[in-house]
């Protein structure tokens, strides 16, 4: 085609007047390309609930009642020859500008909400997704996760949301914006097609876990040494991915990531089967009743006591803020503590039976806990490395 750009419009304006041709290619490519996402996806063990076709928002009267709506309110307007809103008037109002954080270098651009051809904008069909989130989920808040450079047309939405009269989804529709991951020496670019793949990230994590398995452990089958490398793998590319508050660009750097000796996955696996082989070797189950308390005078016990204390109030921190690098810095200087404490102060060869009991209790709270962590990070956990 001579102008590409022209050929999609006119299949766009096809697929939203339901063209069943059109309807039925469009289907095939996308379901084409959804198989291929949920292949990858379910290597590093995530799933969706529900995937949800744009096209039924459109169908489903969901925009149309959107342009009604917006036709209706006084920030409608004709911008470019288009359907838009126009957001000058929040400017106006100084509690708005403040609610929404709205920048004051530059003004909000109107959203067009429809071209002069008759085809919807997407950020037109996500102000429609939004509402539909909110109506058939009963949502207290929506939130959206999406690349950090579409932060102006996130808060259009959210804009959109409220000049339409719906006040409550807009103060509750949240943009939990992501930056890019970068890999030194490469520089990646969408429209040029240059681009590293999960799969293949995740092949060399494997890869290179694999060989440092090798390094460290002897007599293990392949299928041992396979589950391990893959454990591993998976674990390293997830807690990299969440180290980093989601509006700071990611280096992702291979030494780091399988850095078995300080903040990585694999240092937290290990530590959990560090803490698992303690209470292995120690033979006995733990007699609450024998616990001497006292013994968490012991600087480095209490400490180790009073981190594990405050688990449950990171966890509720890291959820409320959306920030799962507050989990990831506290279960590994959790981590840090007890790989510290335990080769000075031995579990199992403590003659006193009180202090035993109190120690091991601490190593099996330990272990819980970044049992729970892992858990929620999506880290697979290891019985051995």
């Amino acid at each position: 085609y001579d102008d590409p750009e022209s050929e999609i419009q006119k299949l766009m304006k096809r697929y939203e007047e339901e063209d069943q041709e059109v309807s039925r290619l469009f289907k095939k490519v996308v379901e084409l390309c959804v198989d291929g996402f949920r292949e990858t996806l379910s290597k590093i063990g995530v799933d969706f609930d529900v995937w949800d076709w744009e096209s039924n928002v459109v169908r489903e009267s969901w925009v149309l009642k959107i342009l009604e709506k917006a036709r209706q309110t006084p920030y409608f307007t004709i911008y470019k020859g288009a359907e838009a809103i126009d957001f000058s008037e929040f400017y106006k109002d100084p509690d708005l500008v403040k609610l929404f954080n709205l920048p004051k270098a530059f003004k909000i651009p109107p959203m067009i909400l429809r071209r002069s051809d008759g085809t919807t904008l997407y950020t037109t069909r996500d102000v429609a997704y939004s509402l539909k989130k909110f109506r058939e989920y009963n949502a207290d808040k929506v939130i959206n996760v999406i690349a950090a450079e579409q932060r102006l047309e996130q808060l259009q939405v959210r804009l959109s949301l409220y000049a339409l009269g719906y006040k409550r989804e807009a103060m509750n529709l949240i943009h939990y914006a992501y930056e890019m991951v970068n890999m030194p020496g490469v520089k990646m670019s969408g429209r040029r097609g240059r681009y590293i793949t999960l799969d293949s990230l995740l092949e060399e994590a494997i890869a290179r876990a694999r060989e440092e398995i090798r390094k460290r452990r002897t007599g293990l089958s392949k299928e041992e040494e396979d589950e391990i490398s893959k454990a591993i793998g998976v674990g390293a590319l997830r807690y990299a991915l969440v180290s980093v508050e989601a509006d700071k660009p990611l280096v992702f750097d291979w030494d780091k990531v399988l850095d078995f000796e300080k903040s990585s996955a694999p240092y937290l696996q290990y530590t959990y089967v560090r803490a698992l082989n303690i209470l292995r070797k120690l033979g006995e189950e733990i007699r609450q009743d024998k616990i001497d308390y006292q013994a968490s005078k012991e600087p480095l016990r209490r400490k180790l006591l009073i981190t594990t204390a405050k688990y449950t109030y990171i966890l509720e921190k890291a959820a409320a803020e959306l920030k799962p690098e507050l989990l990831v810095d506290y279960i590994t200087s959790l981590a840090d503590i007890f790989n510290t404490w335990y080769p000075k102060d031995p579990v199992i060869k403590e003659a006193n039976e009180g202090a035993r009991y109190y120690k091991a209790s601490l190593v099996y709270a330990i272990k819980a806990t970044i049992e729970h962590v892992l858990g929620i990070l999506g880290i697979p956990l290891l019985e051995k490395m």
